[in-house]
């Protein structure tokens, strides 16, 4: 099997079939006269090292798609996440987590944003009354008289959310 062969003698095997024309069984009786301390690949170790340097561009095995298929996006899944948010578009952050546990966070919220869908928290927000407009006028005149004395007069300023 070539993946037991260094990238050393990947590379010997490759210059000797460009030396050989791409033949490959007369590749294993030059490779074999060049170097008669290592140990000769056969005819199809040739084939296979070079095929994987034109199709992959490496000498390296490609294990990417080796072992176990990860599991894919199914448009079944998708269709699952769309349709729960158009059901409940208040509660997003929710769904997302609860849609189809196999199915990875990552990818619910990709299939979000490639529906042009940012997913968001309803904030609630203090209730602004009539009686609150005289309250914030005043506030907005008191910080623009103190501006004028001092133009940095706003960095001193600390705001909490403490109510009285």
């Amino acid at each position: 099997m070539d993946n037991t062969y260094t990238f050393d003698e990947q590379t010997d095997m490759l210059l000797v079939i460009g030396f050989c024309e791409g033949d490959c069984r007369r590749s294993v009786r030059e490779y074999h006269r060049r170097y008669p301390n290592r140990r000769t690949p056969n005819h199809q170790t040739f084939k296979q090292i070079e095929r994987r340097l034109r199709e992959n561009g490496m000498l390296k095995v490609n294990r990417r798609n080796a072992g176990r298929p990860r599991q894919a996006r199914t448009i079944l899944v998708e269709e699952e996440i769309l349709e729960r948010v158009d059901e409940n578009p208040e509660n997003q952050c929710q769904i997302i987590g609860e849609a189809s546990q196999s199915f990875k966070k990552y990818n619910k919220n990709r299939v979000l944003t490639e529906q042009l869908i940012r997913p968001f928290h309803i904030q609630p927000v203090q209730e602004l009354l009539p009686p609150d407009l005289a309250a914030r006028l005043q506030f907005s005149q008191i910080i623009q008289q103190h501006r004028a004395d001092d133009m940095d007069f706003h960095k001193k300023i600390l705001f909490t959310s403490a109510h009285e």
